[in-house]
């Protein structure tokens, strides 16, 4: 899962331009603001434009802006940018197969038109991976904690399904939920607030959206050695009781995960839909 096919794409106004900053499917190229504009005086605008190299920003006058868009809605604001699509999963014999890969869609509403965009509408499979760990018991988690993890988890989720039943047709879109939604571990009661509203969304989209050829389906791990879990597997004290909640006597793997994410994607596997599948080496269904 390492080879991209890019497509050209125009965004326009403060939200598309947000989303598209911040998206991982996105590579902005230049980014034109009308000076004075509302999208020049937005704090959210100039606050995402400093994820990006400063030498891709231009600001211009009225009448050079309208050079690039002439357009209301615009608001200000106009990006030249490439859509990164998934390209080539090995198991998909149709060598023109595109897939969509997300990390946390920050602001969801623009996020069909980018779908749109990304593959000219024809896109096989979208995969939602936001996550995020944060084991505290509930007294000691503040409000703003639980907002985060809100909106990184359930509301990129949903984003997510509402752009594709809105952009896509004959899709998989493959969401990630975790495997102690099926169990009680303590500390985890609000990773598991989030996630179960996944498990949940992915049963009704599947039926809301079965006449566009639609398929949804969650993804429910144990422990897996990525990034995220960095704070946990750098402690080898951690690790080890962690590996031992698990009957294979190991952590997960991120192929462990992708295996399950290719499986699903594959549309030979199109009599699949409404499922959570616990990829957890038994965490969610033994008691070592």
């Amino acid at each position: 899962m390492n080879s991209f096919t890019k497509h050209r794409i125009t965004v326009f106004g403060i939200n598309g331009c947000h989303d598209a900053i911040k998206s991982s499917i996105i590579d902005v190229n230049q980014v034109i603001i009308e000076r004075n504009s509302p999208a020049d005086n937005s704090e959210k605008m100039n606050t995402v434009l400093t994820e990006i190299p400063q030498n891709l920003i231009e600001k211009v006058d009225s009448e050079s802006f309208k050079r690039y868009v002439d357009n209301n809605r615009a608001q200000g604001i106009y990006i030249k940018a490439q859509a990164k699509t998934f390209h080539e999963l090995p198991i998909v014999e149709n060598e023109t197969a595109c897939f969509v890969v997300l990390d946390q869609v920050q602001d969801p509403h623009n996020l069909g038109q980018i779908l749109r965009i990304c593959a000219g509408g024809n896109i096989d499979g979208v995969v939602s991976l936001p996550g995020s760990i944060i084991l505290k018991p509930p007294h000691f988690i503040k409000e703003s904690d639980f907002d985060e993890a809100i909106n990184i988890n359930l509301k990129s989720a949903f984003g997510v399904l509402r752009a594709a039943g809105k952009a896509l047709s004959d899709s998989s879109i493959v969401m990630m939920s975790t495997a102690v939604t099926q169990i009680g571990l303590s500390n985890h009661e609000m990773i598991v607030a989030t996630k179960a509203g996944i498990e949940s969304m992915v049963k009704s989209a599947s039926v809301t959206y079965a006449r566009k050829g639609l398929r949804f389906n969650a993804i429910a791990p144990g422990l897996v050695d990525t990034p995220l879990s960095t704070r946990i597997v750098s402690n080898p004290a951690a690790l080890e009781m962690s590996k031992k909640m698990h009957i294979r006597d190991r952590i997960g793997s991120a192929n462990d995960i992708s295996n399950m994410i290719q499986f699903l994607l594959n549309p030979e596997n199109d009599w699949i839909t409404g499922q959570t599948f616990r990829v957890d080496g038994g965490l969610s269904s033994t008691k070592v």
